[in-house]
């Protein structure tokens, strides 16, 4: 998935969400936090596993226009599904079991995980409301623009 995002311009230093997937108990969340001198972190956390939170990284400014790409096991259907396609087996499993978070192209976070998240899961971009998180409620700028493909 790729958002287009507008920064707000402050730095609250929270958690805010960018995209969130899933239902209460069971979900997945990919945030930033905006810090002081026109920095951010990005992270990704797994309801009730882990969470996991990049170094700090130098925004172009704080209000700047960037864009994030992210791809974690919510986002694609079960293995074998037919939305698949022409998707080997093996990368099928391996797109299922990765997480990696990339701004303006350079990755910020990767690693395994081992998530069990229901197909289909509802997709909320920007807020997070089925709460249980550390994350905040909303995201503080504007989602100007996003995409989905797999």
């Amino acid at each position: 998935m790729t958002l287009v995002l507008q920064l707000p311009g402050t730095s609250a230093g929270i958690e805010e969400p960018l995209i969130t997937v899933g239902r209460p108990g069971t979900a997945t969340f990919v945030y930033i936090r905006l810090l002081s001198d026109a920095r951010a972190r990005v992270g990704i956390e797994f309801w009730g596993a882990s969470a996991t939170e990049s170094a700090p990284f130098k925004l172009p400014s704080q209000d700047a226009q960037i864009t994030l790409t992210t791809s974690f096991p919510a986002l694609f259907p079960g293995v074998g599904a037919p939305e698949w396609k022409m998707v080997s087996e093996p990368a099928q499993r391996r797109l299922l079991s990765r997480y990696v978070i990339a701004v303006e192209g350079v990755v910020r976070l990767k690693g395994s995980v081992s998530y069990n998240e229901p197909p289909h899961s509802p997709v909320y971009i920007g807020k997070n409301p089925i709460g249980g998180s550390f994350v905040s409620d909303f995201f503080t700028g504007k989602v100007l623009t996003h995409w989905r493909e797999y």
